[in-house]
């Protein structure tokens, strides 16, 4: 591996590693409002009110997920054929 490619490769995964923080992050605040509304508001609610705001979330969790995959495969492309790479020098 080259210089440029092995610099390329950790710009990459810093990239990478940078964004899955925002989307952990984002999520932990975002969980973190449900959990204080849901308490705020679970004196009030019935248990199957309940249950519907939990798959909702749910699904917009899996929305997001989602949109990370995707984002994380792009970028990982090139991690992955480096690690191959390793493995065949070894």
């Amino acid at each position: 591996m080259d210089k440029k490619a092995f610099e390329k490769r950790i710009q990459d995964d810093a990239a990478c590693r940078e964004n899955f923080l925002k989307w952990a992050s984002a999520n932990l605040i975002r969980l973190a409002k449900e959990a204080a509304e849901a308490a705020a508001a679970g004196a009030g609610k019935d248990s199957s009110e309940e249950s519907e705001s939990t798959t909702n979330s749910g699904e917009s969790a899996d929305k997001v997920e989602d949109d990370q995959e995707e984002g994380s495969n792009e970028s990982g492309d090139s991690g992955g054929t480096s690690s191959n790479s390793n493995k065949n020098e070894s």
